[in-house]
């Protein structure tokens, strides 16, 4: 699980995912954007996922 997701949190945690003016598809901002969302509740909270 953790694993999982350190994989993800290494593809989608990159400066050009986290740039909107190097990359133009704010698809992809927006996903990292929810994505960094739902990571901190689960650092915060991780009872939840369990």
């Amino acid at each position: 699980m953790l694993l999982l997701l350190k994989f993800f949190y290494s593809r989608i945690h990159k400066p050009e995912f986290m740039n909107p003016k190097s990359n133009p598809s704010t698809i992809a901002y927006y996903l990292s954007a929810i994505w960094q969302y739902h990571f901190v509740r689960i650092m915060v909270n991780p009872g939840k996922i369990m």
